[in-house]
């Protein structure tokens, strides 16, 4: 009598638990990739770069914005502040300083759009650098510097995880139920 071991073998295939195809949040010219194909990278590595002249440009005008409506903010404010003071004791009426006030929440309000275009340009600006969103081992570069790079669309590589990872097999019935038999007996749980 000799005890046997049985022996099944079956193809299977790994995947990791997370896989990021990775594409721009702004439209522009490649001008740099920072990896070498098949690297493994942290969460927040600089992988590439788009071109930044027109965001830089675009970020400048929005800081001039700023400025602009600054100024007319403070203006109106002390226009509306003179009416008012104007207004006790006479001398302009309450419709001249109604239509101050408007101005100057016009002002304050083109300040607030103003800020907010600021914020929006500085978004864009740094998403100009592309950078890892999880740790992993990189993929080949799909796309060289000097290409046209469109949001959202183009798929500039791919990154997958390496901690944990999964090993998926087919199996028929007939061996399933062989297994689970077996386990059974044996007290196992399958």
């Amino acid at each position: 009598v000799k005890n046997i071991i049985e022996q099944d073998e079956f193809v299977g295939r790994f995947a990791s638990k997370s896989e990021v195809m990775l594409r721009s949040r702004v439209s522009g010219y490649l001008s740099a990739v920072h990896f070498k194909d098949g690297a493994f990278v942290e969460n927040g590595d600089l992988l590439y770069t788009i071109d930044q002249r027109t965001f830089e440009t675009a970020l400048r005008q929005a800081r001039s914005q700023i400025s602009i409506a600054n100024a007319a903010h403070k203006f109106t404010k002390e226009q509306l502040e003179r009416a008012e003071t104007l207004v006790k004791n006479g001398n302009i009426s309450r419709s001249t300083v109604d239509e101050r006030q408007e101005a100057f929440l016009a002002a304050q309000g083109a300040l607030e759009q103003a800020k907010s275009a600021e914020e929006l340009a500085q978004i864009d600006f740094e998403f100009t650098e592309i950078r890892a969103p999880i740790s992993g081992r990189i993929d080949q570069n799909l796309i060289s510097a000097g290409n046209l790079v469109n949001q959202n669309e183009t798929v500039l590589t791919t990154i997958v995880s390496g901690d944990p990872i999964y090993f998926f097999f087919d199996i028929d019935e007939r061996y399933y139920l062989a297994y689970a038999r077996d386990a059974r007996e044996r007290g196992s749980v399958l």
